[in-house]
């Protein structure tokens, strides 16, 4: 008999990936998993479903599934079965291979059977899953368990599930997620009695079997067992918790971490913890209050009993306990006993990595930070800012010399100063400089410093084997001339923020939150920061909170004032309060790049509605874009080589040559070109294709669009011409048309970008059809 009539659940498991590396990524475990977690479902002292409400779909090498529709027809099969009915429950379990889209906020894909490289749209979209689960099959409560990688890629989001609907209504509705790992961070399958399992689904069974649980001490249970079950590799749990008690398991069955709990009348003794730091956080009275670093665990047989952040105080059964004591990824665990005495301890807060020599750090020694502190002080009594770059290796007494070289371009002064290992300060104007890394390889690297007019930037930059790891670099500002200070609390909050706005983290907590946007007078970073996770949350809710808006546009405003209201982070953060409103955007999109990868997405966003002028480098920065930094940290590319130039004589002409071995390519620029009025002599030299175009002009052009367009259908992947050709082919399959701007939100990839991709797409490269005229100033943007 069932004790969860009105439960339904979808549970999939991918062992077979044929396509990708040739079936090298292949699991073992996935069908087993999924089959032992729907076992679990229909039994009567687990999730007590019907037989016939949970789905189970499987991989299969022939015919090569579970494909996208596949899934779906599973999914349609429980909107009939359940419409009409109560839907109190929707399940969702997914193992195989997954990954994160670079730079997204939790943008889940869940890899299908003909997943590969080349195919990278052929995954599942998490959240229109969710979507379509309780807002619009209105289900009172979706939990979904992801057994499967959420390493990062430069990828698209998966395909939306036919399920979603226009206006998905999730009020009054619930929704929980578990994922297997941390984000951009893999999930492991190894042995487990005796069989290859995922390692997140066997601690998951290990404690479902034992009894009804609250979904939140499952959570806490999980993040104790799973490190454990994947020892020595290193894979935690994650999960975006719903704001309600969901209990798993038979109705009637007590909750098994209640006997760790007191009687609520005060029984037992008295435990109180605290993590000792040198961080402090205040140097003027108006600065913001000292944030507590350190999150305390206090556990027993697994079971979470107490957590707290900076001070934990709680009345605790006698036994022995462990607490656990947390600073980004560094953890410390201590073993105490609870006798009938109270019991007071002070643990010394775990040191980190950064780049930054904070006392939270691991290389905080006096030999490194003082010089720092002193070389990053001047006198500021005239006015003026200054960069200040702190360049050591991240291995200890490593002499390598740096591979390649390093340069502050000043991009308002037309000249680059070198940057070498050790400290050094340069006066600079106020706008954006550019790190510039030139590579042994020849590949560059460009990070986009902000310089605000009484502000020092402070950048912090670790090298490996010599090579400058740009990616990592920690960058603040404080007020000009001050110097760097290693005791600010603030800069420790702000860079565990940092870590959690790019891996979709949980991010600070309301109090913390507060002290970045108040700090913002001390460091304009933190204020961004603080915005950007406002935009975050106003983004995530199903109906933007007014306040939060206003909120928003008070910070956006205060930051105008310190940075400049030009400034493109600034820029970047009224872009994202128009697209949220769901306003016109308004803002240029052109000049300087935001120092945030986030805001950066803005202007990406804002392609797809926008028709303001856009820089060219927009595409370029995109297709480049290092998806595993916080920042927009961006590498040209090197796949095209098109050079344009003007001339008087004989006559006034433009003249672009290009060659590359994209033939297909070369022959879609060729008659794009041909149709823009050029003369073009194509030649072959072995595997390269040539051009060169002449065309009259009047007078010297403003720009040279054309050697744009011709680099951006060069430099576009393989991938993004084959998601665009798959997309192409569900719009017709479907018979809806196909949504640029919701492609442009989904690939974060430019307008200019995907039409060129789908032309591409449409049009095979052995004829080299006619490529559609990439948008630039002021066109309005092609819609499908």
């Amino acid at each position: 008999m069932t004790h969860a009539p009105d439960d339904y659940a979808l549970v999939i498991g991918v062992n077979d990936y044929p396509e990708w590396n040739k079936g090298a990524k292949s699991l073992k475990g996935s069908v087993k998993d999924a089959t032992d977690f729907r076992d679990w479902l229909i039994h009567k002292d687990g999730g007590g479903l019907a037989p016939e409400n949970a789905k189970l779909v499987v991989s299969t090498v022939e015919p090569l599934g579970p494909r996208q529709w596949m899934i779906d027809d599973a999914f349609r099969a429980i909107r009939n079965q359940s419409e009409g009915k109560l839907r109190r429950r929707f399940y969702f379990y997914f193992t195989g291979h997954g990954h994160s889209r670079a730079g997204s906020w939790q943008q889940q894909s869940l890899c299908l059977a003909n997943w590969s490289p080349l195919d990278a749209g052929a995954a599942l979209h998490l959240e229109s899953y969710i979507k379509a689960s309780i807002g619009c099959l209105k289900f009172s409560e979706s939990v979904f368990f992801l057994d499967c990688c959420r390493v990062r890629a430069v990828v698209p989001l998966g395909q939306q599930s036919e399920l979603e609907c226009g206006d998905p209504d999730a009020r009054n509705r619930y929704s929980a997620i578990l994922f297997g790992s941390d984000q951009y961070e893999p999930t492991f399958e190894g042995e487990v009695n005796e069989e290859i399992r995922g390692h997140f689904t066997a601690g998951l069974l290990t404690v479902l079997k034992q009894g009804t649980i609250e979904l939140s001490d499952l959570l806490d249970r999980l993040r104790i067992i799973v490190p454990d079950l994947a020892r020595p590799k290193e894979q935690t749990v994650r999960a975006v918790p719903a704001d309600t008690k969901i209990y798993l398991g038979p109705p009637d069955r007590k909750p098994l971490l209640e006997k760790y709990a007191d009687d609520g009348k005060g029984v037992g003794t008295q435990v109180s913890i605290s993590v000792k730091s040198n961080l402090t956080g205040s140097n003027t009275e108006q600065d913001a209050p000292t944030p507590r670093p350190g999150d305390i665990s206090i556990i027993r047989d697994d079971f979470l009993i107490a957590r707290g952040v900076g001070f934990v105080s709680k009345q605790l059964i006698p036994g022995h306990y462990q607490v656990r004591i947390d600073h980004a990824e560094a953890s410390i665990t201590y073993d105490i006993d609870v006798g009938e005495q109270p019991v007071e301890q002070q643990f010394d807060l775990p040191r980190r990595a950064s780049a930054t020599l904070l006392s939270s750090t691991i290389d905080k020694h006096e030999w490194l930070t003082d010089p720092v502190v002193d070389a990053s002080k001047w006198d500021a009594s005239q006015g003026g800012q200054a960069i200040f770059v702190s360049v050591r290796s991240q291995q200890p007494g490593d002499a390598t010399p740096m591979a390649g070289s390093l340069s502050l371009s000043l991009n308002n002064r037309g000249k680059n100063i070198p940057i070498y290992e050790g400290n050094s300060l340069h006066l600079v104007e106020p706008g954006t400089s550019d790190l510039l890394y030139f590579g042994s390889e020849g590949d560059i690297s460009i990070l986009p410093i902000p310089i605000a007019k009484g502000w020092d930037t402070h950048v912090f930059i670790l090298t490996y084997e010599g090579r400058p790891q740009l990616p990592t670099a920690s960058i603040s500002m404080r007020p000009s001339g001050v110097g760097f200070d290693p005791s600010d609390a603030l800069i420790d909050a702000y860079e565990r923020g940092i870590a959690d706005l790019v891996t979709g983290g949980p991010g600070p907590d309301p109090e913390i939150l507060d002290y970045l946007l108040w700090g913002k007078y001390r460091n304009p970073l933190f204020g961004l920061l603080g915005a950007h996770f406002l935009i975050r949350k106003l983004r995530r809710d199903p109906k933007p909170d007014p306040n939060d808006l206003q909120r928003l546009a008070i910070v956006v405003e205060n930051l105008g004032e310190l940075l400049g209201a030009d400034a493109p982070d600034v820029v970047a953060l009224r872009l994202w309060r128009q697209l949220i409103s769901k306003e016109w955007p308004r803002e240029p999109l052109a000049g300087h790049l935001p120092l945030f990868n986030v805001g950066f997405q803005a202007f990406i966003e804002a392609t797809a509605s926008s028709d303001a002028a856009m820089d060219s480098r927009l595409d370029d920065v995109a297709l480049g874009l290092d998806g595993n930094s916080p920042w927009t940290l961006w590498r040209p590319a090197r796949t095209s080589s098109v050079s344009a130039s003007w001339s008087l004589y004989p006559t006034p002409h433009t003249t672009f040559h290009l060659e590359s071995e994209s033939i297909g390519r070369v022959k879609a620029i060729e008659k794009l070109w041909r149709r823009d009025g050029f003369v073009v002599e194509s030649t072959q030299a072995g595997s390269l294709r040539k051009l060169r175009a002449i065309r009259p002009e009047g007078h010297r052009p403003r720009n040279f669009d054309a050697a744009s367009q011709a680099n951006t259908i060069l430099s576009i992947p393989d991938w993004v011409v084959s998601y665009m050709r798959e997309a192409v082919k569900q719009s017709t399959r479907t018979g809806g048309a196909l949504d640029l701007s919701r492609l442009v939100r989904r690939t974060m990839l430019p307008m200019n970008v995907l039409v060129a991709a789908k032309s591409l797409a449409e049009h095979s490269e052995d004829d080299g059809g006619v490529v559609e005229p990439i948008r630039s100033f002021g066109t309005a943007p092609p819609v499908d």
